[in-house]
């Protein structure tokens, strides 16, 4: 898989036999549902970028919704990235990779309407670990409280551990009461939101063009290689979540992400979960378009915390772990998704029980 973009770049993709390469892969993909799709692949030891564009965007002229950026080390071991993003009915998507060099070893497609699209319960270890109340929070000094609502202090650092760096940059409203996705699943959420547009945002130069008052921008400096998901949702709602790498093309940043949802008629409403790669010493903004998205957590696994090796049974944390409970023998894919207890008719490859990892061979 590959064609003849490279690692840092976006330019509009306006026809795939542009950038084709002889014997790489290209894929055109046409939604028919709203969904989610994982992309697994790996570029070995070689920096990548897997692109994903919405070629039906912008009036069509496409708009470039992945640029999944890896940077391997030396001493990197070698993995499988994995990032996914939403697809939205009735349109049409190029997925590539840059490069020549890349293997795809698959995809995967949850609708928007299965069991599989998000399976979520709150998980102390995420990386957002706010008050549970109005009370607790008025204990810590935040003010500004009413309701079930209180305001987060300036630049709230929310991780900072051997791993990443979390800060949101201004105030931001935390709000005790779920009212869409996370109603019954998490304590709270943080009001996600910036004066960004739903379809494609200029180089970021600085962040208080985007700020919005009371809505949550967060700013990332991984500290290691490793993948984030966020988790968040916007009711009935379009919205597009957008991730910039402001270490990229010297230092004037690289839009590696842009999931834009466009909900339709549903019978419930599903946590959103994109899923994108870090790199080590970059530093990311996460913001969003508009206002009003719930953001409830963002999980992060290093890729030390990810080890591919067969045979091996260690515990794991996942980003998406779905079950505190280390007996039930559910068994998850290796980014968290619940396949059922039998290990009868699966693929080979990687997986978790009773949080320990076992191979299919």
């Amino acid at each position: 898989m590959g064609s003849s973009y490279d690692t840092t770049g976006s330019e509009a993709v306006t026809d795939s036999s542009a950038i084709y390469i002889d014997g790489c892969a290209i894929f055109k993909i046409e939604s028919k549902v709203l969904g989610r799709l994982t992309l697994k692949y790996s570029a070995g030891s070689s920096n990548s970028t897997m692109y994903a564009w919405d070629m039906t965007a912008n009036s069509n002229d496409g708009m470039c919704v992945l640029s999944n950026y890896t940077d391997f080390s030396a001493d990197d071991e070698i993995k499988t990235i994995s990032p996914s993003f939403i697809l939205n009915k009735g349109r049409t998507y190029y997925v590539f990779a840059s490069g020549s060099d890349v293997e795809l070893y698959g995809m995967e497609f949850d609708p928007y309407v299965g069991e599989t699209y998000t399976i979520l319960s709150y998980e102390d270890d995420y990386l957002l670990n706010l008050p549970t109340s109005v009370s607790e929070a008025s204990e810590l000094g935040w003010t500004g409280g009413w309701g079930t609502v209180i305001t987060a202090p300036d630049s709230l650092v929310i991780a900072d551990n051997d791993d990443i760096y979390v800060v949101v940059e201004e105030a931001a409203i935390v709000i005790f009461e779920c009212f869409y996705a996370g109603k019954g699943t998490f304590p709270n959420y943080i009001y996600f939101g910036s004066y960004a547009g739903r379809s494609g945002m200029e180089p970021i130069y600085s962040l208080s063009t985007y700020y919005r008052s009371g809505n949550a921008i967060f700013t990332t400096k991984p500290k290691v290689d490793g993948q984030i998901t966020l988790m968040y949702n916007r009711g009935d709602n379009n919205s597009t979540a957008y991730v910039w790498d402001m270490t990229m093309n010297e230092g004037n940043g690289l839009c590696v992400m842009s999931n834009y949802t466009e909900v339709y008629e549903q019978s419930e409403n599903k946590v959103h979960t994109p899923t994108f790669d870090v790199v080590a010493g970059h530093t990311y903004y996460i913001l969003s378009s508009d206002n009003g998205v719930e953001f409830y957590n963002m999980g992060f696994v290093p890729y030390a915390d990810n080890d591919t090796t067969e045979d091996e049974e260690t515990g794991i944390t996942s980003v998406a772990a779905t079950e505190k409970s280390a007996t039930n023998n559910n068994i998850y894919t290796i980014d968290g998704r619940l396949i059922g207890k039998s290990t009868t008719g699966l693929a080979k490859g990687l997986y978790i029980r009773n949080g320990k990892k076992f191979v299919i061979k």
